[in-house]
């Protein structure tokens, strides 16, 4: 990290949990570059891109895991934005010495899937779409907590997703594909299909002999089921018109995919909005205890929207499942773009959005600090 310090260069921190978080934080920051605007980049990831993000006014400073509770909370700034949730709730509390809290979100989903009290005690929220700020209104209500600000930013990453597509379309010269696609992008819960019938789900497509199937397993099955992982590596590597996707970043496969086969995880809606193709939705029931979810006596959004993104499957569909994909893959997706848009702010565009609000809060709070 740069030293040579000035007096300003802690007034705007950005606090990133690893290299996952990245994309996020990446348009809002160059954005920032480019208005000259100077900033502290913090993460918890020695491999976090973001160290060696460099300009005139970047200082970026690695903190080991366990220490990250102890700096944070002891921080001196005056905006600290962050993909964190349950700020004052877990072991990242608010610093005294910090004057305002931003939480840019980072997934299209509602707020319902979070952890309870996930944004209770943030000033500012940068919300992905009309849906989180409603669920955000009724909380504060539910909990009697005064407004906080709520602002129409958008899906940062989205903008990396969308430059890269465009890039690699221009770049590519289409292969003529000799069969359709299919993309397997299961979540990593317990109750999501990979645990209870992905090896059978796979099996079948390929004894169909009609489709490319790609397998990618959401990066946290690894860590939470390892063994699940080794059987579909030991059981499928190898066999033809199969590739297993564990590259950190799904866009080449979702470039490639015809159609993709997951459940209510942010994925769908990355693929939906960034893609415009179909999907098969699975409607596992979640386990939402302890979850946002269970103050809310509306259907989440997700589920209310999923009809209109993709096709549903139950596990009633499993052993029907190629007719399924036969069937989606015959569907058009239908309009796509303008439900995006409905729902999503400033889609493909939100770091620079962003970066002004940041700008905007920033200014606020120094001239508070006047009066």
């Amino acid at each position: 990290s740069k030293t040579g310090k000035t007096a300003t260069d802690d007034e705007l921190v950005f606090y990133s949990e690893g290299r996952q978080y990245w994309p996020v934080f990446e348009p809002v920051l160059r954005a920032l570059d480019e208005k000259g605007v100077g900033y502290l980049y913090v993460s918890s990831g020695a491999d976090d891109p973001g160290l060696k993000h460099t300009g005139e006014k970047v200082h970026t400073r690695y903190v080991s895991p366990n220490l990250t509770p102890p700096y944070l909370n002891h921080l001196k700034a005056k905006v600290v934005v962050m993909t964190t949730p349950q700020l004052d709730v877990l072991t990242i509390r608010r610093s005294k010495k910090v004057n305002h809290y931003v939480h840019l979100v980072h997934a299209p989903t509602d707020f319902t899937t979070y952890r309870k009290f996930a944004f209770d005690h943030f000033d500012t929220v940068m919300c992905a779409g009309p849906h989180q700020v409603k669920s955000a209104r009724y909380l504060e209500e539910l909990r009697g907590y005064p407004p906080k600000q709520l602002l129409e930013t958008g899906c940062t990453y989205y903008d990396g997703l969308v430059k890269t597509l465009e890039e690699r379309r221009r770049q590519a010269t289409p292969e003529p594909k000799p069969r359709p696609v299919v993309l397997v992008a299961p979540t990593w819960k317990p109750y999501g299909f990979l645990n209870r019938f992905g090896r059978q789900m796979v099996e079948s497509l390929l004894a169909a002999d009609r489709w490319d199937v790609i397998f990618r397993p959401h990066p946290q099955t690894a860590v939470s089921f390892p063994e699940v992982l080794e059987d579909m590596r030991r059981t499928f590597e190898g066999r033809a018109h199969f590739t297993l996707d564990t590259a950190p970043n799904g866009a080449a496969s979702m470039d490639r995919a015809d159609m993709m086969i997951s459940e209510l995880s942010g994925i769908v809606f990355d693929y939906a909005f960034t893609q415009g193709k179909p999907t098969l939705i699975f409607n596992g029931s979640p386990d939402l205890r302890g979850f946002e979810a269970e103050d809310f006596d509306c259907e989440m959004w997700e589920i209310a929207v999923r009809n209109q993104i993709g096709v549903e499957f139950g596990t009633e569909d499993i052993p029907g499942i190629c007719a399924l994909v036969e069937k989606t893959l015959q569907r058009s997706a239908g309009d796509l773009a303008s439900f995006r848009d409905a729902n999503v702010y400033n889609f493909g565009k939100a770091g620079p959005v962003a970066a002004q609000q940041v700008i905007e809060i920033l200014d606020a709070v120094r001239k508070e600090g006047l009066k």
